[in-house]
């Protein structure tokens, strides 16, 4: 799985120039530290939110981290510059 079909997709909208950037590794750290941060302040959490509500925030978070850390979840940064003699609304 790579990032090539997103470009695409945005010059088909009318782009030019564009860039594509994989940033998976950087959001998997960020979510296991957002997941640590919060196991950290688990008690503040639950005294605000509740135990239900942090439980499911906690979940959530390591569902994302694994799928994103297995690969099977990219994330990306794509820049593009607007034509001026295209506009295309073309969808994907």
């Amino acid at each position: 799985m790579d990032l090539t079909l997103n470009p695409q997709c945005i010059q088909n909208a009318g782009f030019i120039n564009i860039t594509a950037e994989d940033i998976s590794q950087l959001q998997t750290n960020t979510i296991a530290n957002e997941c640590e941060m919060m196991k950290n302040k688990r008690e503040e959490i639950i005294q605000k939110f509740g135990e239900k509500s942090y439980n499911q925030w906690i979940s959530k978070l390591e569902i994302k981290h694994k799928i994103t850390e297995s690969g099977n979840h990219l994330w990306g940064i794509f820049y593009g510059e607007k034509a001026k003699n295209n506009l295309k609304t073309d969808k994907c």
